[in-house]
């Protein structure tokens, strides 16, 4: 019985013994990926034994996984760092409280020694600047905006983003001096040409009407011909004048007019073309529709979307105009019944001289500049243009105006 009871008390010891080894041990495994964990600098490596062979292995597996992929991260971290440093656009990291956390060459270059956001900001003395921060702090989203700084343009883009775990801004100015002056090259040039354009062409088809009533009847179509491509020229000119005028803002006058009488004259000038096509022209007001801007151009702009409405609609087709407010903004549709405009070609229609159906635009007249002006109307407005359109069933534009709507 005695020794009985001294070979239970010996094993009892014997098994306690062997728990605390164990004990140890997994305890060393933990503290181990604890600091694996913890990213901590691991100073005693693990050591093997035969009893916890397996656990050793998954926990030196484990750390060597971790070692490499902190090498890859600090790698890729280095790259990245280089890379954000050689771009040739300026760039840097603001935090919230607009200390720099990061700068590269190209705005070091720019702007010499900028340590944080104030002083950016006194350096650029741009009120539009001022604002995007202001606006960026308020909500999240990219602002973009174009600043003239030492007689150079630039394209400002600004962005609230998450900077090692801090909401920081970042900012980039990219250098559109050339591609502004390019394009003040190419507009000047063309509003030049069509200038000059305009006077032989009045010239040419006034002596063409001089001439069709001379000609014999059998020879009549050849003057026909050349008045319909001078026509479409003068059409040309007119248009890029137009379009001149609204991307360029020259000679826009801003006043409040009514735009319910503005679309009620564009459908009055409309009025032949749409009754030789027999197309319903319904207009669906709201009543003291008040507009800041330029009455002309907003009238150029519905003459060329009803103009488009008529002439792509069906034979006894019917179209909708309907104004509306909402939020402070004025809404402007206009709706036909007409062939659509298949997908794909959505996102283009407002290029210049682009036409779904050449052809079709060739024989109806279009110079392939309407909807181009258009698009520069409203967007001198502050406003923004949307379509809507199903191949076979029609169109709908969709103009939304920002300008406040003004009592007169």
């Amino acid at each position: 019985m005695t020794f009985l009871i001294i070979l239970l008390f010996t094993l009892l010891v014997t098994l306690f013994i062997y728990y605390l080894r164990i004990k140890r041990r997994f305890d060393e495994i933990s503290k181990h990926l604890d600091s694996i964990i913890e990213n901590r600098e691991i100073k005693t490596p693990l050591q093997s034994k035969r009893y916890l062979h397996s656990s050793y292995l998954k926990a030196k597996k484990i750390e060597d996984t971790v070692k490499a992929l902190k090498k890859t991260l600090e790698e890729k971290e280095k790259l990245l760092e280089k890379l954000f440093y050689s771009v040739p656009i300026p760039l840097a990291f603001f935090s919230k409280d607009g200390k720099a956390e990061f700068k590269n060459y190209s705005f070091e270059k720019l702007f010499g020694n900028v340590d944080n956001l104030e002083d950016l900001k006194n350096l650029l003395r741009k009120e539009a600047f001022y604002k995007i921060i202001k606006e960026t702090e308020e909500k999240e989203s990219i602002k973009n905006i174009e600043i003239d700084w030492k007689n150079r343009v630039f394209s400002v883009n600004l962005d609230r983003i998450k900077f090692e775990g801090k909401d920081s801004y970042l900012i980039s100015f990219l250098d559109i001096t050339e591609l502004k002056n390019t394009q003040r090259i190419k507009t000047e040039f063309t509003s030049n040409v069509s200038h000059e354009l305009k006077t032989p062409l009045t010239v040419i088809k006034g002596f063409i009407e001089t001439l069709e009533k001379e000609l014999p009847s059998d020879k009549l179509y050849m003057i026909k011909t050349i008045k319909k491509h001078i026509d479409r020229l003068q059409n040309l000119v007119s248009d890029i004048l137009l379009l001149d005028m609204a991307e360029s803002g020259k000679n826009a006058v801003f006043e409040a007019f009514d735009l319910n009488e503005t679309i009620e004259t564009a459908i009055n000038l409309l009025y032949k073309e749409a009754k030789e096509k027999n197309i319903e022209v319904t207009f669906e007001k709201e009543e003291n529709i008040i507009l800041n801007g330029d009455s002309f151009l907003i009238l150029q702009a519905i003459i060329n979307i009803l103009s488009n409405a008529i002439k792509y609609n069906m034979p006894g087709g019917k179209v909708i105009i309907k104004t509306s407010k909402s939020d402070n903004k004025i809404i402007l549709s206009c709706k036909d019944t007409g062939v659509g405009i298949p997908s794909q070609y959505i996102p283009r229609i407002f290029e210049r001289f682009f036409v779904v159906d050449k052809s079709r635009s060739r024989q109806l007249g279009g110079t392939g500049l309407g909807l181009s002006i258009v698009k520069h109307i409203v967007e001198l407005h502050k406003g923004i243009i949307e379509v809507k359109s199903e191949l076979g069933k029609g169109t709908e534009f969709i103009i939304e105006l920002r300008c406040l709507p003004t009592k007169v």
